[in-house]
């Protein structure tokens, strides 16, 4: 290991195996996650969450339904990317859980 990631001293744990895959011990970390993104790329990531709230935010305070917001596409640039139609987090689903939440 090189740079920063070198000084960071790492808890014991007890190594498991989750299917195929070691976990813990002396194991390299591992990153699972529920989008179809690179998770490298998390700055990229962080400004797209960011620039949807803030869309979503502003559509709502404008007195848009939800069903609105939605015809309005803020996820329209994204969707090539990030988006989906299918499976078990889509499109909609994350337009509902932001317009949930903000205010």
């Amino acid at each position: 290991m090189t740079g920063r990631m070198a000084q960071i001293r790492r808890r014991p744990s007890v190594p498991v195996k989750v299917g195929s895959v070691w976990v813990g011990g002396s194991h390299p970390i591992r990153v699972q996650s529920m989008t179809n993104t690179d998770t490298a790329d998390v700055a990229a990531y962080r400004n797209m969450l960011t620039m949807i709230r803030d869309r979503v935010k502003d559509l709502k305070g404008k007195g848009m339904t939800l069903a609105q917001v939605k015809a309005a596409r803020p996820t329209m640039d994204f969707d090539g990317r990030y988006g989906s139609t299918t499976g078990s987090w889509t499109t909609d689903m994350f337009i509902d859980a932001v317009y949930a939440t903000v205010k």
